[in-house]
C-alpha cells in the first residue's frame, strides 16, 4: 500500500517520499517488509522509501519534526496508538484509519484526517489534501497540538483529581440515609 501511495503522489506531481519506522515483528513482519520493498521497486519508487527500523523514543521525538505528514493505516483492534499523540505533539498532521479507539482521539478534519480504510486510494487522497490545502494542514497541526497537550499524564491526573473532588463535594451535600 505505501509504495502505491508514494507512486500516486509522485505521479500527481508531488515530491513524496516515505519512511517506515519501527521493528518488524516475526517472520510475518519480515515477509511484509520485503513485500513493501518489492512493490516499491516494481512501482519505480524504491529510492523514495526508507526503512529506518526501530528507533529509540528520544531520537524518534526529534525525527517527527522532519516529517510533513504522519500516516498510520491500521486495522480494527487497535486501541489509541501513542504514536498519534507523539506526532501531534511534534506538530505533524496525522492521517489514520477510522477504527476502534482511534476515533475517540481523532476527530476528522479537526485534529487529523480519518480514512475509512487503509487503502492506497484513501490514504493518497488524504495526504494530497494536506499537501494542497494549507488552511486544513494548519488547523490539524494547531488542534493536534492541543489534543496532545490534553493527553499528558499531568493533564489526565489533574482531570481525575477534579472529578474526584467534585464527586466528593456532591456526596457531602447529599442527606445521609440514616
Amino acid at each position: 500500500m505505501l509504495p502505491a501511495v508514494v507512486a500516486a503522489l509522485k505521479q500527481a506531481g508531488h515530491d513524496a517520499s516515505a519512511d517506515i519506522v519501527g521493528p518488524v515483528v516475526g517472520q510475518n513482519g519480515d515477509v511484509e517488509l520485503q513485500s513493501i520493498l518489492d512493490d516499491a521497486k516494481r512501482l519505480g519508487v524504491a529510492e523514495r522509501l526508507t526503512y529506518r527500523g526501530p528507533i529509540a523514543l528520544d531520537q524518534l521525538m526529534r525525527l517527527y519534526r522532519d516529517f510533513d505528514v504522519f500516516v498510520l493505516p491500521t486495522k480494527p483492534g487497535e486501541g489509541i496508538p501513542r504514536v498519534l499523540l507523539e506526532a501531534m505533539a511534534n506538530g505533524v498532521p496525522v492521517v489514520t484509519t477510522a477504527v476502534s479507539g482511534i476515533t475517540s482521539l481523532i476527530t476528522h478534519e479537526q485534529n487529523g484526517l480519518l480514512v475509512p480504510d487503509g487503502s492506497a486510494a484513501s490514504v493518497t487522497a488524504a495526504v494530497a489534501r494536506l499537501i494542497e490545502d494549507r488552511s486544513l494542514r494548519r488547523r490539524l497541526i494547531d488542534n493536534g497540538l492541543d489534543t496532545a497537550r490534553a493527553h499528558t499524564i499531568e493533564r489526565q491526573a489533574e482531570q481525575m483529581m477534579w472529578t474526584v473532588g467534585r464527586e466528593l463535594q456532591l456526596s457531602l451535600r447529599r442527606p445521609s440515609a440514616a
